[in-house]
């Protein structure tokens, strides 16, 4: 079994890799654009990658004070990863949406989010692989798609 440091440590690896996926989103849901919304000027990859960077930083250290408050166990309870950890994870998502990416790199930053989505769609599903092993693959490719495209916060796990 994991010590808690170790899946303290997974935990804090997912965050950064979930936290990889950024983008925003013209679509109103039902396949047309939206056409209320002002245009909003794109702001440039620097700018981009240092709000999201400062979103998932804040994101970080909720979770972190999630792992703190959690009982004390060898391995984080899958209620404690379904009903604590995914749910701050899709807040962190919601935050990162709606961010308008660099002009040009909406396909590359919507692939990093996709990935992340991924890996949450399968921490939702078996919650119990998860715990037990602290990996996901749809993580490890937002991770390194997160770390291709210059993040330094998200999807670095810290």
């Amino acid at each position: 079994m994991k010590s808690r440091l170790t899946w303290i440590a997974a935990l804090a690896l997912a965050l950064g890799l979930i936290a990889a996926g950024c983008g925003g989103d013209d679509d109103d849901g039902n396949g047309d654009a939206t056409e209320a919304e002002p245009a909003v000027e794109a702001p440039s990859k620097a700018e981009y990658i240092a709000q999201a960077d400062q979103i998932c930083r804040e994101s970080n250290q909720e979770i972190e004070q999630a792992i703190e408050d959690a009982p004390a166990t060898e391995a984080p309870p899958e209620e404690f990863i379904t009903e604590t950890m995914v749910p701050l994870f899709e807040q962190e998502f919601e935050q990162l949406r709606a961010l308008t990416p660099p002009a040009g790199d909406e396909e590359t930053v919507d692939r990093i989010y996709s990935a992340a989505e991924e890996g949450v769609a399968q921490i939702k599903e078996d919650a119990s692989n998860f715990q037990q092993t602290g990996e996901a693959a749809g993580l490890q490719e937002a991770s390194g798609l997160a770390e291709d495209y210059g993040f330094k916060v998200c999807g670095q796990g810290s």
